[in-house]
């Protein structure tokens, strides 16, 4: 486990969403013809795929905010995928731009829909 002199270690949301970006870039660029070719590659289900290449359907500025996530010192990370798959709730907001406060109510990862108070 990574100790304070390291400086941690990268969320594991940050990490899938750096694969997501990736595949999608692999695929795009033909260098792969599907993401099945992928999940076979990387010994993963084609479920597990998409749950992955779900990040890439979020804004571009949740999905930055997620690249660049603070790392993980000490304990669980402090956002995970199942949090992410709430914003995709219809009852959240209208669209996941809006779940996670970008752009139109101005709130940012750092507040709610993670548990932390709203601002």
């Amino acid at each position: 486990m990574p100790g304070p002199e390291s400086g941690g270690r990268i969320p594991r949301v940050s990490r899938l969403m750096a694969l997501a970006i990736k595949f999608e870039r692999l695929v795009r660029e033909g260098t792969v013809h599907t993401y099945r070719q992928l999940a076979e590659a990387g010994q993963i289900s084609r479920a597990r795929m998409s749950q992955i290449m779900h990040l890439s359907d979020l804004a571009p500025e949740i999905q930055e905010e997620l690249l660049f996530l603070p790392k993980t010192v000490t304990g669980p990370d402090r956002y995970t995928e199942k949090q992410m798959g709430r914003s995709r709730d219809p009852s959240i907001g209208s669209g996941r731009r809006n779940s996670f406060g970008a752009s139109e109510n101005k709130r940012s990862i750092r507040n709610s829909p993670f548990g932390r108070e709203e601002a």
